[in-house]
């Protein structure tokens, strides 16, 4: 399956260096480095967090990792920016993201940034389908949601993202048929039902080579993220490499990075096809970063990564190697469910007895030790100040009322075949209590397992 090219239009230079600036200060971060959070790959010790952590699970999907970042340009338009591994900017077109309980549809977004992963589907007439899966939510308006619980900026993300986008798509049906990509939610499980995402991604169109686990009360973290784990099967579970050819030798050498501009040098790569090695060797990709599984001791080559710039930090090598050393199979996760689910129901009969569980510490990182080797604006502005579609709908006053979702519990629900919901304000009077509160009406995953969820219409 194939895997999506980013879509949108390349900044000039000044430009991108603008926006680079921008988000890192809405981010709170020194560097000019994408500033994703990224995951650790999972080993033994992980199974500890697991079972005494809650932890949610989706899969992992084999595509772009992107930040999308909404802002307001300097005539008050609004713009939206994918931003790759590299830290490279595309302007994307057609791309509206409402404020929630705006029937106007003419308020929007600015200083948000969101978290996902285009996937490109294969259809079964042939045709393929672009999609942003989007999994968290770092600043909303300006607002830094990192140190908030991931269960919280889930309902951000849910109910003042995506289901006023949704909205905006329905009462805008020529706009939803020009969109660059569907934006939906990357569906969630709780980490006990982990069997539900291998059964799930059997039916997938895109290519899923893993699972993704992350802590329910874990902040968002630039960078490395002991919070997050990364499950892949052994044979996927791969490196990430520099290039090197040293022509005198015939031989390619993989390198690791040390951070700034360092890499150096850790294995050699295996080239079991003859017509590969004759290939590289008139037109050797130098400098190019290269993904590699590990097979009989030998690194042999799996595909180029474009979207990198770096190769993986020695730090996270160490991690990998420590996983494949590992070597934790489907069959060895499927058996810790029992008890990851028994001690997840006890966590919630303590909570509300008020006992209080505390999380285990995250691992402090260690320098690896390595092998010795032997010897523009965007060019379109135009398109970028143009007013979205707008409509004034004659809508009903049950339609204007937002129902307050609650995935969590939702999911909750799955287990208990209860439908629970969450009082909501509809037919109250009181437009004040309609109103936005971030700190009340922030959507966190609440557990509470004898409410109902009633679901958005939108």
């Amino acid at each position: 399956m194939a895997i999506p090219d980013i879509p949108g239009s390349s900044l000039d230079a000044a430009y991108e260096r603008e926006k680079i600036r921008q988000v890192a200060n809405l981010m709170k971060v020194k560097h000019h480095r994408f500033p994703g959070a990224q995951p650790i790959s999972f080993s033994n010790e992980h199974f500890s967090e697991l079972e005494n952590e809650n932890y949610f699970v989706s899969e992992k999907a084999d595509g772009i990792r992107c930040l999308l970042f909404v802002c307001k340009n300097i005539e008050n338009k609004m713009e939206a920016f994918l931003i790759d591994r590299k830290n490279k900017y595309k302007y994307v077109g057609n791309l509206w993201f409402p404020e929630p309980n705006d029937n106007t549809f003419r308020k929007f977004h600015d200083n948000t940034i969101i978290d996902g992963e285009l996937v490109l589907d294969e259809l079964e007439n042939g045709e393929t389908k672009l999609r942003f899966l989007i999994f968290d939510l770092v600043v909303y308006n300006g607002e830094y949601l990192a140190g908030r619980e991931y269960s919280k900026r889930l309902g951000y993300l849910t109910n003042y993202i995506l289901n006023p986008y949704k909205k905006y798509l329905q009462y805008n049906p020529e706009y939803a048929k020009n969109v660059p990509f569907s934006v939906e939610l990357k569906k969630l499980h709780l980490s006990y039902r982990m069997n539900d995402v291998f059964e799930e991604q059997k039916l997938l169109k895109h290519k899923s080579d893993g699972l993704i686990f992350t802590s329910e009360s874990s902040p968002y973290i630039s960078g490395n993220c002991n919070k997050m784990l990364k499950w892949k099967p052994i044979r996927e579970n791969s490196i990430d490499f520099k290039v090197h050819y040293i022509k005198e030798e015939h031989r390619f050498t993989l390198n690791i990075w040390g951070g700034e501009k360092n890499h150096f040098y850790y294995a050699d790569l295996t080239i079991d096809n003859p017509e590969m090695q004759e290939e590289w060797e008139k037109n050797p990709p130098e400098g190019k970063i290269i993904e590699c599984y590990f097979e009989n001791n030998c690194w042999h080559f799996m595909r180029f990564r474009e979207d990198k710039e770096n190769a993986n930090h020695e730090s996270i090598v160490k991690k990998i190697i420590k996983s494949i050393e590992d070597n934790v199979e489907k069959d060895e996760l499927l058996e810790h469910t029992q008890i990851i689910r028994n001690n997840w129901k006890q966590r919630e009969i303590d909570k509300k007895r008020g006992i209080h569980h505390q999380a285990p510490p995250q691992q402090q990182q260690q320098r690896i030790p390595v092998q010795q080797s032997s010897h523009n604006r965007p060019p379109h502005a135009n398109n970028m100040n143009h007013q979205p579609p707008h409509q004034n709908p004659t809508v009903n006053s049950k339609d204007q009322e937002k129902y307050r979702s609650n995935i969590y519990s939702e999911m909750l629900s799955n287990e208990y075949g209860d439908r629970i919901s969450n009082s909501n304000n509809e037919n109250n009077g009181n437009s004040d209590k309609r109103k936005r509160n971030h700190d009340s009406d922030e959507e966190s995953f609440s557990s509470n397992d004898e409410r109902e969820v009633k679901k958005s219409k939108y």
